[in-house]
């Protein structure tokens, strides 16, 4: 998951650009919430243009785009050991947010 700074910084080209883009080329494994994508539209908006603004929002839809609840957010951000052995981690259902080993059906497993 790279949040609204990364995905501008790209956007821009700026210094710390080359920190994200390996992350946002893993398509498969990129998580994108939408408030990130709220964010990301507002700034280029604001400093560019719409036209510009829906550019980087097609841009973004090419992770996976999620709702991000509060327990999603508390679970991606736990260390490492304690998350689940899984690179794309959303809670299928009310029931999963109880089972944080739980992970959506199209859930890409590391083995």
């Amino acid at each position: 998951m790279v949040d609204s700074s990364g995905w501008i910084e790209v956007f821009t080209d700026g210094p710390q650009a080359g920190s994200f883009v390996a992350v946002l080329d893993s398509a498969p494994a990129l998580v994108v919430p939408v408030i990130s994508i709220l964010e990301v539209f507002k700034w280029v908006l604001r400093e560019h243009s719409e036209a510009q603004a829906i550019q980087a929002v097609a841009a973004m839809h090419r992770g996976l785009v999620v709702d991000l609840d509060s327990v999603l957010a508390i679970a991606a951000a736990q260390p490492e050991p304690i998350r689940p052995a899984c690179t794309r981690w959303i809670p299928t259902s009310a029931a999963s947010h109880r089972d944080p080993n739980r992970c959506a059906q199209d859930c890409v497993i590391d083995l």
